[in-house]
Protein backbone atom coordinates (compact mmCIF):
# COMPACT_ATOMS: atom_id res chain seq x y z
CA UNK A 1 0.00 0.00 0.00
CA UNK A 2 1.32 3.53 -0.88
CA UNK A 3 0.47 6.18 1.54
CA UNK A 4 0.36 9.83 0.48
CA UNK A 5 -0.01 13.11 2.00
CA UNK A 6 -0.23 16.61 0.89
CA UNK A 7 3.47 18.82 1.20
CA UNK A 8 1.36 20.98 3.95
CA UNK A 9 0.93 17.89 5.89
CA UNK A 10 5.10 16.84 5.91
CA UNK A 11 5.77 19.90 6.82
CA UNK A 12 3.02 20.70 9.79
CA UNK A 13 4.08 16.97 11.52
CA UNK A 14 7.25 18.13 10.65
CA UNK A 15 7.94 21.23 12.45
CA UNK A 16 4.49 21.58 14.89
CA UNK A 17 5.94 18.23 16.80
CA UNK A 18 9.44 20.13 17.17
CA UNK A 19 7.92 23.00 18.68
CA UNK A 20 5.53 20.86 20.97
CA UNK A 21 8.94 19.72 22.42
CA UNK A 22 10.52 22.40 22.80
CA UNK A 23 7.88 23.74 24.76
CA UNK A 24 7.28 21.40 27.00
CA UNK A 25 11.17 20.85 27.43
CA UNK A 26 11.44 24.76 28.50
CA UNK A 27 8.24 24.34 30.27
CA UNK A 28 9.85 21.44 32.41
CA UNK A 29 6.52 19.47 31.56
CA UNK A 30 8.73 16.45 30.41
CA UNK A 31 10.98 14.32 32.67
CA UNK A 32 13.50 12.88 30.78
CA UNK A 33 14.19 10.38 33.56
CA UNK A 34 11.35 8.76 32.66
CA UNK A 35 10.53 10.07 29.23
CA UNK A 36 13.55 9.82 26.32
CA UNK A 37 11.99 8.86 23.30
CA UNK A 38 11.44 11.25 20.71
CA UNK A 39 13.43 13.86 22.95
CA UNK A 40 16.18 15.24 20.67
CA UNK A 41 19.90 14.43 22.52
CA UNK A 42 18.16 11.28 24.05
CA UNK A 43 18.74 7.85 22.19
CA UNK A 44 16.33 6.08 20.41
CA UNK A 45 14.38 3.42 21.13
CA UNK A 46 16.38 0.73 19.44
CA UNK A 47 19.86 2.22 21.30
CA UNK A 48 17.94 1.42 25.34
CA UNK A 49 16.17 -2.25 24.10
CA UNK A 50 20.27 -2.81 22.80
CA UNK A 51 21.62 -1.14 25.90
CA UNK A 52 19.42 -3.32 28.42
CA UNK A 53 20.21 -6.24 26.54
CA UNK A 54 23.44 -6.06 26.70
CA UNK A 55 23.63 -5.23 30.68
CA UNK A 56 21.39 -8.54 31.07
CA UNK A 57 23.39 -10.79 29.22
CA UNK A 58 26.78 -8.95 31.63
CA UNK A 59 24.77 -9.18 34.48
CA UNK A 60 23.03 -13.25 33.75
CA UNK A 61 19.55 -11.48 34.86
CA UNK A 62 16.17 -11.82 33.01
CA UNK A 63 15.18 -8.98 31.11
CA UNK A 64 11.13 -8.48 30.94
CA UNK A 65 10.02 -5.95 28.08
CA UNK A 66 7.39 -4.62 26.67
CA UNK A 67 7.06 -3.41 23.23
CA UNK A 68 4.51 -0.58 22.21
CA UNK A 69 3.88 0.25 18.51
CA UNK A 70 3.02 3.99 18.63
CA UNK A 71 3.52 4.51 14.98
CA UNK A 72 0.03 4.52 13.70
CA UNK A 73 -1.26 6.42 17.39
CA UNK A 74 -3.52 8.53 15.88
CA UNK A 75 -5.66 5.97 14.78
CA UNK A 76 -5.49 3.53 17.37
CA UNK A 77 -5.64 6.29 20.77
CA UNK A 78 -8.91 8.42 21.06
CA UNK A 79 -9.04 11.56 19.59
CA UNK A 80 -10.01 13.00 22.51
CA UNK A 81 -7.53 11.80 24.79
CA UNK A 82 -4.84 13.34 22.85
CA UNK A 83 -6.86 16.49 22.62
CA UNK A 84 -6.88 16.55 26.87
CA UNK A 85 -3.01 15.50 26.90
CA UNK A 86 -2.56 19.31 24.74
CA UNK A 87 -4.74 20.99 26.84
CA UNK A 88 -2.50 19.25 30.28
CA UNK A 89 0.24 20.78 28.72
CA UNK A 90 -0.98 24.21 27.89
CA UNK A 91 -0.40 24.05 24.49
CA UNK A 92 -1.69 27.28 22.38
CA UNK A 93 -5.20 26.96 21.36
CA UNK A 94 -3.78 28.45 17.70
CA UNK A 95 -1.95 25.06 17.57
CA UNK A 96 -4.59 22.74 19.25
CA UNK A 97 -7.47 24.02 17.37
CA UNK A 98 -5.13 22.97 13.73
CA UNK A 99 -4.79 19.69 15.12
CA UNK A 100 -8.96 19.48 15.86
CA UNK A 101 -9.19 20.71 12.69
CA UNK A 102 -6.90 18.22 10.83
CA UNK A 103 -8.04 15.48 12.62
CA UNK A 104 -11.65 16.08 12.33
CA UNK A 105 -11.70 16.87 8.29
CA UNK A 106 -9.07 13.81 8.01
CA UNK A 107 -10.47 10.79 5.77
CA UNK A 108 -9.02 8.19 3.20
CA UNK A 109 -9.87 7.03 0.01
CA UNK A 110 -8.86 3.46 -1.24
CA UNK A 111 -8.16 2.19 -4.60
CA UNK A 112 -7.85 -2.07 -5.62
CA UNK A 113 -8.06 -3.52 -8.52
CA UNK A 114 -11.39 -4.95 -7.67
CA UNK A 115 -13.76 -2.01 -6.81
Amino acid sequence: MISLLNVEDKIFFDVIPRRMTNVLMVNRFIDTFVQKTGIPGFPRCLQHAQFFLRMAKQDKTELHAACLDLAHVYGSVPHNLVYQSLDFFHILEKITGLLRKHFDSAFMHFTTQHY
